[in-house]
């Protein structure tokens, strides 16, 4: 293989690892959001039917 292109691959494949790096990052910090949101989102969903019931 010409060495050029050799280059040139490899230095893809390095940019693509890192692009797979940042993406894998970014998706583990929605997935954490999404975990706090829905932990609040029951406790909400709770506490309104502790209200409702306390209602007369």
């Amino acid at each position: 293989m010409n060495p050029e292109i050799k280059i040139k691959v490899n230095s893809l494949g390095a940019y693509l690892d890192k692009e797979l790096d940042a993406s894998k990052e970014l998706a583990l910090y929605f997935y954490e959001a999404y975990l706090e949101l829905s932990e609040h989102t029951e406790m909400m969903i709770a506490l309104n039917d502790n209200l409702l019931q306390r209602q007369p």
